[in-house]
């Protein structure tokens, strides 16, 4: 049970880390065991960006920091609510550090990554100063095909997670595995992609093959994502509930947003912010 739960809290935020080509960007979110399983690309050599996320309100006509969820809709909360995070990628693009930040900003978790250029070889995951779980990953070319967690002091499996890709290297599809390799919870993930490379459709099956999440994604010509609709049959123990999100974004020079509100029935939901460095 101990190994479960453990597992529970890495798997939760299952991300999609795949195969990048040579172009001048960044994948927001590479790693397994952190973050959450939809990614996409920052334009430019990104070294490092904080996100600030917080429940969302409407004063004066302007879009400002809440203090509640709005909607007064505690069983779905499924996008982000008030948070910190801070990630740092080597020239290359890969992440080397991940940093997660209480309510008083002081560091509560972090991630340490072993990489080499586009390569991640080994992920370190602390509580405070405690290294409790660390990663050992499988490439074969330049894709990621395997990712195992052990337990640090124990080095005994909590579970891992397969890989596959298209011709393109795209991940296509995510198998979860406990400690005993059996299907684990939402066993299946799988995604389509657009013809730019951004991810389009996911979709999640049970460890007995049903579907239990269809995620669609809107973009608009320059590649933002501007809307999500939502179809999820089990959702924290609610049942069948959709929903349509429209996503208002602000931009920097880059063309990578910094400023994004989440609305759903026409109300903020949430309000994200960004602040990015780059190496150029």
């Amino acid at each position: 049970m101990k190994k479960l739960i453990l597992f529970l809290v890495i798997a939760i935020a299952i991300l999609d880390y795949g195969c990048r080509n040579d172009d001048d960007y960044v994948m927001d979110g590479q790693l397994y065991g952190s973050g959450y399983k939809w990614s996409q690309k920052m334009k430019g050599k990104v070294q490092e960006y904080t996100l600030s996320t917080f429940w969302a309100k409407e004063e004066n006509g302007k879009v400002v920091i809440g203090n509640g969820n709005p909607l007064e809709d505690k069983k779905s909360q499924q996008i982000t609510g008030p948070g910190r995070s801070r990630d740092q990628f080597n020239s290359s693009g890969t992440i080397i550090k991940r940093e997660f930040f209480n309510a008083s900003g002081e560091i509560k978790s972090y991630i340490i990554i072993e990489a080499e250029g586009k390569i991640i070889n080994k992920e370190m995951y602390y509580r405070g100063d405690t290294l409790w779980a660390y990663s050992k990953n499988t490439y074969t070319g330049n894709n990621l095909t395997e990712v195992k967690y052990f337990d640090s002091k124990t080095d005994t499996l909590y579970g891992r997670f397969v890989i596959n890709y298209d011709q393109e290297g795209n991940r296509t599809k995510v198998q979860v595995f406990n400690y005993k390799n059996e299907p684990w919870l939402s066993n299946e993930f799988s995604y389509t992609y657009r013809s730019d490379g951004f991810t389009y459709h996911i979709k999640d099956y049970s460890v007995t093959g049903e579907m239990t999440l269809h995620d669609q994604y809107v973009f608009n010509k320059q590649g933002d994502r501007i809307g999500e609709h939502w179809d999820r049959k089990i959702v924290n123990g609610v049942i069948g509930e959709k929903r349509d999100l429209i996503i208002k974004s602000e931009n920097d020079k880059k063309g990578n947003w910094v400023r994004r509100v989440f609305y759903i029935e026409n109300q903020p939901y949430t309000l994200w912010e960004r602040e990015i460095k780059y190496y150029d």
